[in-house]
């Protein structure tokens, strides 16, 4: 094993739900997941190679899921390793604040969508529905129970103050995840904007709009100089 991979494997945390050809899942590596955190970094599904002598690779891969309040949402999942332990594909998700946004139950409904043509020239769409599953997305103020009566106090205290301190890693992390790290100016877009580990966040600011203010807050305003 290489020194990337090997480090990748010890820094990434995934949570990993196998795929059976049953249609049921398993949870088959499990992580706690903190309300409104990055702190798992992928949803990882393993889903055998074949069903029903169909390969599974040529199929859209969907999740839809509901979070507690109602709000729904959508995505197509990502292939990521098409020959994993040689018999299964591994497609992932990347846990953003989106599905972690509130505390509860995560309901998952997952689906493989087939579109084909046959000999005659008709198409021919199919589904395979898979047995719905939930994700627990933890709020951060479980950390802070109160300690067993029947311990002593001294352990009670003990107790109290490590949980102290596990709630507020994890609210460091969760602040850092969202700190901003650098400034960059994207021509495509043509803005500036502030990136937290090179995704962006906030709003940018539209150079056109940079623009008229510099020439509205200066004297002279802006002069284009042609070299």
């Amino acid at each position: 094993m290489s020194i990337i991979s090997f480090w990748e494997r010890w820094w990434k945390k995934m949570y990993k739900i196998l795929i059976n050809n049953d249609d049921t899942v398993n949870h088959v590596e499990r992580q706690r997941i903190i309300e409104k955190s990055k702190l798992v970094n992928e949803l990882q599904f393993i889903v055998p190679k074949f069903y029903n002598n169909i390969n599974m690779e040529k199929s859209s891969f969907l999740m839809q899921y509901k979070l507690p309040s109602g709000t729904l949402k959508l995505d197509t999942l990502k292939l990521t390793d098409n020959n994993y332990e040689k018999d299964y594909l591994i497609y992932t998700l990347p846990i953003d604040t989106n599905i972690t946004s509130e505390a509860g139950k995560v309901e998952i409904n997952l689906s493989f969508v087939f579109t084909e043509m046959d000999p005659d020239g008709k198409v021919i769409n199919r589904s395979r529905k898979i047995t719905p599953t939930t994700l627990t997305i933890t709020p951060i103020s479980n950390w802070f129970v109160v300690p067993d009566e029947a311990l002593d106090t001294l352990t009670q205290y003990y107790l109290a103050n490590q949980q102290s301190i596990k709630a507020l890693e994890d609210l460091v992390t969760l602040v850092n995840q969202k700190k901003a790290d650098n400034i960059e100016l994207s021509h495509e877009d043509g803005e500036i904007r502030l990136t937290s580990d090179g995704k962006k966040i906030g709003e940018g600011i539209s150079l056109n709009d940079l623009g008229d203010e510099l020439a509205e807050k200066t004297q002279e305003g802006l002069i284009k100089v042609f070299v």
